[in-house]
């Protein structure tokens, strides 16, 4: 009023006027602050606060460490999704943008080995064939296998003939495998930490006892004895 400033007023009253006097106001564009908070294992680009003025716009790119992905954006605390990046329109209040990451899932079903306590494997293991045969004489009648993953987080089942699936650890023989004569299905089952999952299957041949007969004489013997 009449040069002198007195503040960011709503309002000014003029009491017992005995002069003429010139009043002025002068405006300017609201400011608000857009804050930014990455969780581990991620950023937020721009990682600190923004300032920005009333109707402006401001985008934020969201950027996972290696082996990660993002697990949600949140926006005043209501998720946005798994977003790459999120943009602020019109602006005309502060907000909060917070973002978080989580590891990624391994994908993998592989075995890196697999023995077996009897018998050889045909072909000789590689982790990418999946079916392999084996041949063991009749007195054998129960083998171990020892498989090994892949991928430390893997999960191994054995079954053999179709009989039920049981867990085994990565590295560990399997409890005795009873053979039939004739051949044996043994599968082994990988489920990687995504779901995916594997079957190995080894066909164990057991051969057969073979019988010797004679003149009023039966006689048995086992092959391979």
């Amino acid at each position: 009023v009449v040069g002198a400033s007195q503040g960011a007023l709503a309002s000014y009253t003029f009491n017992t006027i005995t002069a003429s006097h010139t009043i002025s106001a002068a405006f300017a564009l609201n400011t608000y602050v857009i804050t930014p908070t990455a969780g581990a294992h991620g950023s937020l680009t721009p990682a600190l606060p923004q300032t920005v003025t009333y109707g402006s716009a401001l985008t934020f790119t969201v950027t996972p460490d290696a082996g990660y992905h993002v697990a949600d954006v949140a926006v005043d605390g209501a998720s946005q999704g798994a977003l790459a990046s999120y943009t602020f329109w019109d602006i005309r209040a502060s907000h909060i943008i917070s973002a978080a990451f989580a590891q990624n899932l391994s994908s993998d079903a592989s075995l890196s080995s697999l023995l077996l306590s009897r018998g050889t494997l045909a072909p000789a293991f590689i982790s990418t064939t999946l079916e392999y045969r084996a041949a063991v004489a009749y007195r054998v009648y129960r083998i171990t296998v020892t498989p090994s993953a892949g991928e430390a987080h893997a999960a191994i089942q054995v079954q053999v003939n179709g009989a039920g699936w049981a867990a085994v650890a990565s590295g560990s023989p399997t409890n005795p495998l009873v053979l039939q004569e004739g051949e044996n299905l043994i599968e082994l089952r990988v489920t990687a930490q995504d779901g995916t999952h594997r079957v190995y299957t080894v066909t164990v041949n057991r051969a057969p006892g073979a019988s010797l007969y004679l003149p009023g004489i039966y006689l048995e013997r086992l092959a391979g004895r």
